[in-house]
């Protein structure tokens, strides 16, 4: 009996062992039903995405940029020379694609042998890429801009070394004018860091996006840019092409026809050649900008494919602020031209009759120690016609005196000065207009009659840009109503000419 209760007990013990197996089987046979069961149907979509994703790379095609022409364009007229157009050049681009780091500089030294280009040149327009920054896998680096036939087909013929290399033919901007009106234009360029963390949720931009970087080429860079289209390349496993099918073909972006009249502008530029200063010619009655000049100028060509240390290092050194347009974002004393201001505040609170009159020896006394303030002549007896006609600062002198500086600050704002005009440019100043707080807090010093009677005269603190001034005369022209100014006419349609936007007097 004990016998038997071993064998019992043996027999016990390996039937436990094989339900154990059995158990743990079929768990592990459970599991791989429950992932196959994840795979195939719950994340069916999923992995079927990332399988087309290692076939099918979409390549974004850059939208034509739209053309900026002055008033005279007509769009039945084809001979129309715009401002800013484009041109089509051959360029070699990189789609980082699959590849490794190793991978992708492998290919730009191949590319670098084939080309003869130096391959410091080429590795550093892929510098975010190695340094592990963001970028989109299948957005086309641009290598090599304008690239020539003879490099073209010695490309063609090693494609096989060059993975992730292609080749499109891309509008390039163009400014065919040069240096006329490029303060007014500005000009564009490759989208920079700063740039791009500003605008990564906007659809209509990417890493490798050109955007406007100053004058209407940023103001309306929206209207402009376009859309990208999207090409799809086939791969297989070694990542060669297989075939190329359009995906979405890009829209161009709107043509933009400007107030500006080139005749009128290539004037001005000339009479400043050589000069440093701004021409603004305008329609008093409605505020349009038919004119812009500011010099020194620039190329805008320079910078499309950005321009080197050197040559920006020689522009900077030959020229005094040749980015700066003078005409709404520098900041002068406006001088006499401040005096119609003066003139208008004084007739209107009654400080002084049009026949009252002020004797003109050449010098004013001001103060208990008489300190002397001077005229640039001797201009006699003088009342507010004569003094606005000879501009002399003895008369007002005396009527700023008798105004008082707060005064004088209220007309200035009622001209529009102390802020913007508003002119669809970027980077407008708004002058500034002094203040007896701002003085005390500036300087520790307290506001004397002396800053009120140089301020009079438009000197002293105060600041104004031209446009402003500008606005000055046309509010005197228009019986003081002030429009606006603005620089862009209409928005054009560049598919079919047809008028998106119009942009009224204001």
């Amino acid at each position: 009996m004990a016998f038997a209760r071993i064998v019992f007990d043996k027999g016990t013990i390996f039937l436990k062992k094989i339900q154990i197996i059995l158990v743990i089987f079929l768990a592990c046979f459970g599991v791989i039903i429950l992932r196959l069961f994840e795979l195939q149907i719950i994340k069916k979509n999923i992995y079927e995405q990332k399988a087309r994703e290692n076939q099918e790379q979409k390549i974004i095609v850059p939208a034509e940029r739209g053309e900026i022409f002055d008033c005279t364009y007509n769009p039945q007229n084809q001979t129309n020379a715009g401002l800013a157009v484009n041109e089509y050049s051959m360029d070699i681009y990189l789609i980082p694609g699959t590849l490794t780091k190793k991978e992708i500089v492998k290919t730009v030294s191949n590319l670098s042998y084939i080309t003869t280009l130096p391959y410091e040149g080429l590795i550093s327009k892929i510098s975010n890429i190695l340094s592990d920054k963001i970028y989109l896998k299948y957005t086309p680096v641009k290598l090599i801009s304008g690239i020539n036939k003879k490099d073209l087909q010695k490309i063609a013929e090693n494609s096989f070394i060059l993975p992730g290399i292609i080749w499109q033919n891309t509008p390039k901007r163009v400014y065919p004018y040069k240096n006329l009106a490029c303060h007014i234009l500005g000009y564009v360029g490759k989208i920079s860091p700063d740039e791009w963390n500003v605008l990564k949720n906007d659809a209509l931009y990417n890493k490798e996006s050109i955007v406007g970087k100053m004058g209407i080429e940023h103001q309306y860079d929206r209207e402009l840019r376009g859309i990208d289209g999207e090409i799809i390349r086939i791969v297989d496993a070694q990542n060669q092409i297989k075939d190329t099918i359009p995906a979405k073909e890009p829209v161009p972006g709107h043509k933009i026809i400007l107030t500006i009249n080139k005749k009128f502008q290539e004037i001005a530029e000339t009479v400043l050649k050589g000069e440093t200063g701004t021409i603004i010619i305008s329609k008093p009655k409605t505020g349009e900008i038919l004119a812009m000049a500011s010099s020194p100028g620039f190329d805008p060509n320079e910078f499309i494919e950005g321009i080197t240390e050197d040559k920006y290092k020689n522009l900077i050194e030959k020229n005094s602020f040749p980015f700066l347009n003078r005409a709404i974002s520098a900041k002068y004393p406006p001088s006499s031209t401040f005096k119609i201001i003066v003139q208008t505040a004084a007739l209107e609170e009654e400080v002084v009759s049009p026949s009252d009159r002020y004797l003109c020896e050449g010098h004013f006394e001001l103060g208990e120690d008489a300190h002397i303030y001077r005229c640039w002549g001797i201009h006699g007896w003088v009342d507010a016609v004569k003094a606005l006609a000879v501009s002399c600062d003895i008369y007002y002198y005396n009527v700023g005196y008798m105004l008082g500086s707060e005064k004088i600050s209220h007309y200035s704002r009622l001209f529009g000065l102390g802020e913007k005009t508003g002119i669809d440019l970027p980077s407008e100043s708004a002058g500034f207009i002094p203040s007896h707080s701002w003085k005390r807090r500036t300087f520790r010093e307290a506001w004397y009659d002396g800053d009120t009677v140089n301020m009079a005269i438009g000197q002293g603190f105060l600041l104004v840009t031209p446009i402003q001034m500008l606005d000055v005369i046309n509010a005197v022209a228009n019986n003081g109503v002030i429009y606006k100014p603005f620089i862009v006419k209409y928005i054009l349609n560049s598919l079919n000419n047809r008028v998106e936007r119009v942009f009224n007097p204001q």
